[in-house]
C-alpha cells in the first residue's frame, strides 16, 4: 500500500519542480519586440486656454476693423475737405470776378479829376494849375489846394507833407470836361528867386483835389506834384515828380 502512494508523491514533486523550472525559464527569456502599436491620447485642452485663443483672435479682428474704419474715415475726410476747399475757391473766384466787374463798371462811369500845370505864360507871367473832370459823371469837389514848397533831399520817402488844409469852400459840382482853377503862382523873377533859394533841394508844386462821385458816394483824391527846375540861363520848367506817393489817383 505504501509503494504506490510513494510513487505518486514523488511524481507530484517532480511535476511541481518541472513546472517551476518552466516558469523560471520563461521569465529568464529576453523580451521580444512587440508588433503592437500603442496610441497615447493627449488630455483635452483646458477651457480657459480655448477662451484665451478666441479672445486674442477677436481682439485682432477688432483692431483690424478699427484700422480699416479709421483709414476710410481719413480718406473720406480728406476728400470732403478737398471738395470744400475747391468749392470755397470757386466761390471766392466768382466773388472776385463779380467785384472786378462791378469795380470796372463803376470806374468806367465815375468822375476822374485830372490836374495839369499851365506853363503858357509862366516865363513872363504866372504859373496856373487847373483841374478837369475827365470822367463820365459829375464830381462833387469838396477840397483842393496847391502850394510851392522847398523839400530837402532825403525827406521825400514818407510822401507829401502839406503845409495847409486846402480850400474848404462850398462843394462844387463839376460835370464831365469841366475845368476850374486850383492855384496861380507868380512866374518869372519870383520863380527864379525860389529856385535860387532851393539851391540843391527840391522846389515842388504839390497839392490835391478831393471829391465824391454820384455812383457810390465814395471819396476820391487826386494828388499831384511837379518839380520846378532851371532851363537855360533865365528860364525854368516843370516835370512830374517821380517820388512814391506824390502823384496818385484814387
Amino acid at each position: 500500500m505504501r509503494t504506490p502512494f510513494l510513487k505518486h508523491l514523488i511524481l507530484a514533486a517532480l511535476l511541481a519542480n518541472g513546472g517551476a523550472a518552466a516558469v523560471f525559464a520563461e521569465q529568464a527569456k529576453p523580451p521580444q519586440p512587440s508588433n503592437e502599436v500603442r496610441v497615447v491620447s493627449t488630455p483635452p485642452k483646458d477651457g480657459w486656454d480655448k477662451a484665451a485663443v478666441i479672445f486674442a483672435g477677436g481682439g485682432l479682428a477688432m483692431t483690424l476693423a478699427l484700422v480699416v474704419i479709421g483709414t476710410t474715415g481719413v480718406i473720406v475726410a480728406n476728400r470732403t475737405l478737398t471738395k470744400v476747399g475747391e468749392q470755397t475757391k470757386a466761390a471766392q473766384d466768382t466773388a472776385t470776378q463779380a467785384l472786378r466787374q462791378t469795380t470796372h463798371a463803376i470806374n468806367s462811369d465815375r468822375p476822374w479829376m485830372s490836374v495839369q500845370p499851365d506853363l503858357k505864360n509862366a516865363i513872363l507871367g504866372n504859373l496856373i494849375v487847373t483841374a478837369t473832370n475827365r470822367g463820365k459823371s459829375p464830381a462833387k469837389v469838396t477840397m483842393y489846394m496847391a502850394e510851392l514848397v522847398i523839400v530837402p533831399i532825403g525827406e521825400t520817402e514818407s510822401g507829401p507833407q502839406y503845409s495847409g488844409d486846402g480850400r474848404f469852400d462850398e462843394p462844387q459840382w463839376r460835370l464831365p470836361d469841366d475845368k476850374f482853377l486850383v492855384q496861380e503862382f507868380d512866374g518869372g523873377l519870383h520863380m527864379r528867386s525860389k529856385l535860387a533859394e532851393a539851391d540843391d533841394d527840391f522846389l515842388l508844386i504839390q497839392g490835391f483835389v478831393r471829391y465824391e462821385d454820384t455812383i457810390s458816394d465814395a471819396v476820391h483824391e487826386t494828388r499831384f506834384c511837379w518839380q520846378v527846375h532851371r532851363e537855360g540861363k533865365t528860364g525854368f520848367a516843370v516835370r512830374m515828380f517821380s517820388a512814391k506817393g506824390y502823384n496818385v489817383m484814387t
